[in-house]
Formats: C-alpha cells, structure tokens, sequence
C-alpha cells in the first residue's frame, strides 16, 4: 500500500505496478471531472490503461449508457489506433476483455449497494478475473440524491462534533427531520435542534414570520418520514426544502414589497437579505445539478464510437402567456406551430391556472398585481422546481421570452446547465416605465438592469432594426443582437371587398387602451381633422379607455373593447387605414394583420412599426406625439383610389411574412448555435 501511495501521482506507473503485481484493478467514474480538467484524450487513455470501468451510481442514466454504448463498440483496430495516437506503452487493446464493474459510488452511507455488481463465482477475485459473467447493476440517481446526500453528510458532520447529550431535544419533530437525513430512528433526541435554536431564535427572542413557517414544517415531519426508505428519500428531502423556501420566500416578498412602500429602507435591505439566505440553503442542489449536469455534457460531447447528434430540443420560459398583448399571443402561436410541424420546443409560464395549448405551468410562489398595469401580474416562481424539471428534460437550448422573474430563472437554468441561452426583447420596458409612472428617473435605473440581463445572453432576437439600434446604443454588446422579425398568419387575416364603407372613412385601431400608446395624440388628430366623413374604432381595452371615452363622447368613435377571433378579423376587413401612434412599441404585430387584410397604415417615426411600413408603397410615417402631423397624415391617406393601390401593395408584401415563415427563420436561426 506504501507503495502505491508513492506512485499514485503517476497513473501510468500505477498501473505499471498493478499489473506486474498482479492486483485486480477498475477505474471508477471515468466520465466524471473533479477539477473540469476531463478530456476526451484523457478518456481514450483510461480505455487503453484498464479493461475494467465503472458504471457509477451517483451519475445520472444517460451518462452510464454512453459508457456502456462506446465500450460496446469498441473494435481492436479502434484501440490499436487509439495506442498509437496517445504513445502508450502496453495497452490493453482487446475489446472482448473490456468489460463493466459497479459501484454506488455512496459517501453518506444512505445507499450502500444501491449499485452493485453480481458475480456467480465462489472467489471475491471472480468479478475482476471472469467480469464477462459479471452482472453490473447501476441503478440511476439524480441530482436530488446528490444534494440529500450532501445535507445528509453535513448533518452527520455536526452531529460528530456537537455533544448531543448535552443538547437534548424536546421536539419530536426534529426527530424525524434526523430520521430523514440519516435514515435512522434517533434513540435520542437530534443535536439537529440546537442548530435550528440558531437558525429560527427559539431562546430569548420575539417569534417572526420564518420563524412560524418553519416550525409549520417541521410540524409535517411526521407525515414527510411515514414509509420512509432510500428510494423516496431524496425526492422527500427535495420537496420539504422547496417548499419550505418558497413558503418563506412568499412571506419576506411581502414584508419587503410592504417596507418599500413605507419607504424603511434598513427593513428593505433586512428583507432582501433574508431572501437571499433562504436560498442559500438551496446551494446543495445547485451544487448536483451543476456537477451532474457537467458530466452528462461531457458524456455527450465524446465522440470515441460513432454516434447520433443531438436535434434541438428548446424550452422557451415567460412571465406572460395568457395575457391579451402581443407577447403572450406570439407565444401562443408558437405554441400551436411547434405542435403542428412536430418540433421538441417546450413552453414554461408560472400562473394559478391550467395548461392551455400544452405549455408546462408552475404554481407560483406569489402573485403580485401591477397598480399602472392591471391586466398584467407579476409572478415569482417556484426556482428549485424549474431547475429540476429542465434537468430532467434535458433541453439543449434556453429562451427567456421576458426579463421577468420566470425570465431570470431561464437564466439561472441556462447557466447553471451550462446551455445556450438567448432572449427576445419584446417591449420598451424603460419607456414604458416612464408612460406609466410619469417618473422619468426610472427609465435610467431598468436599463442598468435590462444591460445586465440582455448581456448573458448569446443572442438577443429584437423584431425591429429601429431597436436593435437602441439595444446597442443602451449598452447591449451589438454581436448578440439579431432582427428577427415577427409573422402573421395570413391565411386568417385576409382582404375582403376594396369598397368597404361608401362614402366613409373607417379608421381603425388595436391594442392596449393606455396612453402610452399615444392615443391622447389620435384623439386630438380626430378633432383637428374636422372630417364628418371619418369614423375611428378602437379595439382593445385598458386604464385609459374610460377617460378617452368620455373626451371623445363627441366625435364618431366606437370602443368595442377586445375582439377575437373572426370578430378581430371583421374589425381589419371593415378598415379602410388602420392608424398606430405609439412611438414605444418594438414591433407591432396589429400592423402585419392589418396588412393582411390589405388596409394600408399610418406610424410614427419612432418605434419598430416604422420598419414595416414602406412609405408611400404600403402607408406612410409621421412624426412621433405631433397631433397636427398625424392629422394631416391620415387627411392626406383619405383617397379611395390610393387606399386600394396601397392596401394591395401591402398585402402582397406580407405574403412573404407569414407566421410560419418567419417561426421556421427563428428555428433555424436557433439550429446555428451550438449544442454543447
């Protein structure tokens, strides 16, 4: 033994030694890296220095099954070439000699034997001298066995250097949470309990909300350890952590939101770092999925034996899905393409609610409403059970559809995962912010926050040149930022008769009722258009159609509110132009639809509309927030024979936009990056 311990720094003098000494021998978890120093040239070695390898029962399934496929398919030619590359002298180059061994791999003492390997044979020496009738068992784990293992190792540790006699507990509950790290019923009470003295203030101090959640889970202890066995125990562990995060994470969310509004900055800081604590005690599981997750693309990028590549498989993450905006509907109708041309691309939201199209939705964690946004919520997501479930789906590419709370978990994902992440700049957050709010400070301080954001990305898809430009000038890193436009179905959205309204005018608008949308500056064109020949509808609703209602009472304005569907459709077909004033919005769907349906349009100089519309061919571009240029505009539009000749144009130009066009681009686009 002396011996070896000199040598070892030398592995191929080791296995010198070994083989002149004749003394059985298996490399164990070949695939696994413990500094991230593993390489392929280093794995083809171990294949030409031992015959014996471990399939391991702390890796998850798909990495033992790579070990199994290429040592299956390994020929003497193959090995023999391998030898010659590397230099080894002595190689083990028989493929019919190389064979599996294995091991739980198991540091807790929690599953000893869960993988194990059978050997008929009478001899111990019979699973390394006869391993072709050796029967290797390696049951799979999961990264919830590594982090319970690692909870369970730490306890074990404390509970060695704390005298538990002399700390008894009283609490039969942290009896069980002992049981449940340690797979054994404690004879005494646990020395877990002084830990928690610390950790939740039961001696001498005033009892608080976390206080109170985590006595209410350790209150379900006795339910969480009933039929307790190895093989439910990690995904107990799992699910008590988790919840007892979320649920402590809900109650100091709202104290904080509570202090922000009363403006205590000291409680504001209080709060946000106890959140930050209580994730803390989720590092374990970051810690495993990180580590499984480094092995399994390691086991995904050998190429020893041929094999397949992987085909992408993509989850898309948002904070809106089932909202009325443009966002949520977009992602909708990705939702049903992906369905219909068989594409492996998964969508995740977080709301109360079920499933729609087939979307995976998580019950948030809380749900908080947005006083100058009412029809949409912000929701906090459950972060541990994400992770989990892209593990587990083993997605190789990450999109976060918004910069949200979900979003940034997309991000947390895609890092932790190590996979490519992109994002899609839908909305002018900083301007709306200002629109909302009246505060103009804030736009500087969410662009701090969406550089940052925006930046981790690899790619950031905007529909609109005009913001790609803003992108870049805020500080996003112009190699990331790629136009990807937006489609519209235009088998849905399609013309109807070109004499739509006699002698009339219907102009048309869709979309939030707000004044961000400049619709203030639509109503005041209206008026100074002095035209009784003109009609204006408005489609959509929000906190400023009561107002606008009220100061248009006068004029010949319908407010509809939303329409759907083949309503929606009858809106664009009874228009003769449809009219856009907002000078925020990154794109602008309704524009497409509205060309579909061959009615030409009026934007503004500002904003990502104005790149759809060709001037003069298709529409026309007025100035941002000028009621009088507006007015003149649409006065200028009101020509039978040129509302045709442009409606035409327009619809023959969107043909080549279509929705399915444009989701096969993105596709493609997301195919170019690499899978790791």
């Amino acid at each position: 033994f002396q011996d070896l311990v000199v040598i070892r720094q030398d592995l191929y003098a080791m296995v010198r030694y070994l083989d002149e000494h004749r003394i059985a021998n298996a490399v164990a978890h070949p695939l696994y890296s413990v500094n991230n120093k593993l390489t392929q040239a280093h794995f083809e070695k171990l294949l030409l220095l031992f015959d014996l390898i471990e399939l391991n029962g702390f890796r998850s399934p798909e990495v033992n099954a790579t070990l199994r496929t290429t040592v299956a398919g390994l020929t003497r030619t193959m090995l023999e070439t391998l030898a010659d590359k590397h230099h080894i002298d002595n190689p083990k180059t028989d493929p019919l000699r190389k064979h599996h061994i294995a091991g739980s791999d198991d540091h807790s003492g929690l599953f000893v034997a869960r993988s194990h390997t059978v050997n008929p044979g009478d001899d111990p020496l019979a699973f390394f001298t006869h391993p072709e009738l050796s029967e290797p068992n390696a049951t799979p784990s999961e990264p919830t066995h590594l982090a319970y293992a690692i909870y369970s190792i730490l306890y074990q540790h404390i509970e060695k250097k704390v005298n538990i006699q002399q700390y008894l507990a009283r609490n039969e509950a942290l009896r069980h949470m002992s049981q449940l790290l340690t797979m054994k019923k404690p004879d005494s009470p646990s020395a877990l309990y002084r830990l928690l003295v610390k950790i939740v203030g039961l001696r001498r101090r005033r009892k608080n909300t976390t206080e109170i959640l985590l006595r209410k889970t350790l209150k379900r202890m006795p339910e969480i350890t009933r039929n307790l066995t190895a093989e439910n125990a990690p995904q107990r562990w799992f699910t008590m952590v988790s919840t007892t995060v979320d649920e402590n994470v809900r109650e100091l969310l709202d104290y904080t939101i509570d202090q922000l509004k009363a403006g205590n900055v000291f409680n504001i800081i209080n709060g946000i770092g106890s959140i930050s604590s209580l994730y803390v005690l989720s590092i374990p599981y970051y810690i495993a999925y990180k580590s499984f997750q480094d092995t399994r693309q390691f086991a995904e990028r050998l190429s020893v034996v041929e094999s397949h590549p992987r085909t992408l498989k993509a989850v898309h993450l948002s904070d809106t899905y089932y909202e009325i905006n443009g966002v949520a509907k977009s992602l909708q109708q990705m939702t049903v393409q992906a369905k219909k041309l068989g594409l492996d691309y998964t969508f995740v939201t977080c709301a109360d609610r079920k499933s729609l199209l087939g979307e995976k939705v998580f019950k948030p964690v809380q749900v908080y409403d947005l006083p100058e946004y009412p029809e949409m919520k912000l929701a906090c997501p459950p972060v541990l059970d994400i992770i989990d479930y892209c593990f587990r789906e083993d997605f190789t590419h990450v999109h976060a559809a918004t910069p949200g709370p979900v979003g940034l978990a997309g991000l947390l994902v895609a890092k932790l995962l190590d996979r490519p992440f992109y994002t899609t700049y839908h909305t002018a957050l900083p301007q709306y912010a200002t629109h909302l709010t009246g505060d103009q400070s804030l736009e500087g301080f969410i662009w701090i926050y969406l550089r940052w954001f925006y930046n981790q990305a690899d790619t950031v898809f905007t529909p609109s040149q005009a913001f790609r430009d803003e992108l870049i000038f805020n500080g996003i890193a112009p190699q990331k930022v790629v136009v990807m436009p937006h489609g519209v179905d235009t088998e849905r959205f399609t013309p109807r008769d070109w004499n739509r309204n006699g002698n009339n005018f219907n102009l048309l608008y869709v979309g939030r009722v707000s004044k961000e949308k400049n619709l203030d500056v639509l109503a005041e064109a209206l008026r100074l258009l002095h035209r009784q020949d003109v009609k204006l509808t408005i489609v959509g609703d929000g906190p400023y159609r009561s107002e606008l209602m009220t100061d248009l009472a006068d004029l010949n304005v319908e407010f509809p509110g939303y329409l759907e569907d083949q309503a929606l459709v009858q809106a664009y077909q009874n228009a003769d132009l449809f009219v856009f004033p907002s000078t925020t919005d990154t794109f602008g769907c309704v524009i497409l639809e509205a060309h579909a349906c061959a009615v030409p349009t009026i934007v503004t100089d500002e904003g990502g509309p104005r790149d759809i519309v060709i001037p003069g061919e298709t529409g026309i571009v007025v100035p941002g927030r000028d009621a009088a240029a507006l007015g003149r505009g649409i006065a200028s539009m009101l020509d039978r024979d040129r509302l045709m000749k442009m409606g035409l144009r327009a619809r023959e130009l969107v043909e080549a936009k279509s929705f399915d066009h444009a989701f096969l681009d993105f596709w493609k686009r997301c195919e170019g990056f690499p899978v790791q």
